[in-house]
């Protein structure tokens, strides 16, 4: 129905704060990564 590919349910506002935590956590990974590696190069 709705372009939403998590759950019809889900109201526009829902699906906007379900996304935004999504993308913190792909950043905070990306970051928990980066400084990982970081001591490895050195």
């Amino acid at each position: 129905v709705c372009d939403n590919y998590y759950r019809p349910d889900l109201t526009k506002p829902a699906l906007a704060r379900l996304s935004a935590v999504y993308r913190s956590l792909q950043v905070s990974k990306s970051g928990i990564k980066k400084k990982n590696r970081q001591p490895t190069k050195l």
